[in-house]
């Protein structure tokens, strides 16, 4: 080999390893970390009345039921979505009363609309339909960009203009602001969670990720030997 091939040769070694280090370092980059193991959180009737206070619109279900549970959700969260229905219908097969609190992540690259779609929520509780907004929000889950949600809110029965321009304006971005710094300051860092009171003996239950929220529900604290509603299954 001649010097000049040599060369020619020892240059492009050269950009091959130092493209090599730059795609590496690129994959550092955009590799999120493995999120943070999550802690329940200690709930006390204290802290509870906080909880209480910060839920969005009257509960479904019986507000003086012998249970009560309050979800933890964000409307671009998939596993939020997947458990949607379960929800939804347990006030109809247990005796409790569902609350809901909005926990957006909207660092996340997949929640880019996590902070619209929570102004939606209080929006429309605004307007005393909540619950079908909220209905609305998970069944279109994969398009919640907010120049849907006029459409989305019409459809369910809500002022969808107005509620529209309220997103648009940013008038409930405060509260949900203030949700999110909550939820940060209780250690509820995952959803979806809940917080299950049994209401007669003050008792609390907390559990994050659907997984553990299924192993709670097949054996929910209502019930020593139902199996609970069915479990959600895989997305």
């Amino acid at each position: 080999m001649n010097k000049k091939k040599m060369v020619f040769f020892a240059v492009w070694v050269g950009v091959l390893v130092a493209l090599v280090v730059v795609i590496n370092k690129m994959n550092d980059i955009v590799t999120p970390p493995p999120p943070p193991k999550f802690v329940p959180p200690t709930i006390t009737d204290a802290s509870w009345k906080q909880v209480m206070s910060r839920a969005i619109s009257t509960p479904k279900g019986d507000p003086k039921a012998p249970f009560s549970i309050v979800e933890f959700g964000d409307f671009c969260c998939p596993q939020c979505g997947a458990m949607h229905k379960q929800f939804e219908n347990l006030p109809k097969t247990a005796p409790v009363s569902l609350y809901f609190i909005n926990r957006p992540f909207p660092k996340l690259k997949e929640h880019e609309n996590a902070l619209f779609a929570a102004q939606a929520g209080f929006a429309a509780e605004a307007q005393g339909k909540f619950w079908p907004m909220f209905d609305s929000l998970y069944n279109h889950q994969k398009e919640l960009q907010p120049a849907n949600y006029e459409k989305y809110a019409t459809a369910a029965g809500l002022n969808g203009a107005a509620l529209s321009k309220d997103v648009q304006t940013g008038k409930y971005m405060a509260k949900v602001q203030d949700s999110l710094k909550y939820c940060d300051t209780i250690g509820m860092t995952m959803t979806p969670a809940i917080i299950c009171r049994n209401n007669k003996t003050g008792e609390f239950k907390v559990a994050a990720g659907r997984d553990d929220i299924n192993k709670l529900l097949q054996n929910p604290p209502w019930s020593a030997t139902a199996s609970g509603p069915a479990v959600a299954k895989g997305q």
